[in-house]
């Protein structure tokens, strides 16, 4: 059962990084002066225009995204009382997007290498794609995928 647990609950946290990034973030987020358009209106247009890099990531203070993940975590505080195993996973998971998510954004050579899918969702020229960042399995189960490849200029020429 623990083994279950373990894969049930990284399926689940990338399933819920995929809605919300789309939904919320990108859906609601949209509307400008609203609690969550940070996300596109700052992230985005701030990693567009330096080619992935946001220096928004340089410390590792209390942000408006680790206020978010942490918010999502309290949230989901009933479910260690059913499944501390599950819970723990959310945690993890919750803690190595945020250092991913962080990194890729101070490192871009690094991004493109590690998490190509993520460069992909803010490089490409659909940003309305590829939402996971961790790793990919909810773009895939959802197709929303799209393969990038890069000129030397940095123009993105998509791949199939």
């Amino acid at each position: 059962m623990f083994f279950v647990e373990i894969f049930l609950g990284v399926l689940y946290a990338n399933i819920l990084e995929w809605v919300i990034h789309k939904y919320v973030l990108h859906g609601l987020g949209k509307k400008k002066g609203t609690l969550l358009s940070f996300h596109f209106h700052e992230h985005h247009k701030i990693s567009r225009k330096n080619k992935g890099l946001d220096l928004d990531y340089m410390t590792w203070g209390l942000t408006k995204e680790s206020i978010f993940l942490i918010f999502l975590l309290l949230v989901h505080v009933p479910i260690f009382f059913l499944s501390p195993t599950f819970f723990i996973v959310l945690f993890t998971y919750s803690v190595l997007y945020y250092c991913a998510h962080r990194k890729s954004h101070l490192d871009t050579k690094w991004a493109r290498r590690w998490l190509p899918w993520h460069y992909d969702h803010h490089m490409g020229k659909n940003q309305e794609a590829n939402w996971c960042v961790l790793f990919p399995l909810a773009d895939y189960i959802f197709r929303s995928r799209i393969k990038y490849t890069y000129t030397e200029c940095g123009r993105a020429i998509k791949t199939l």
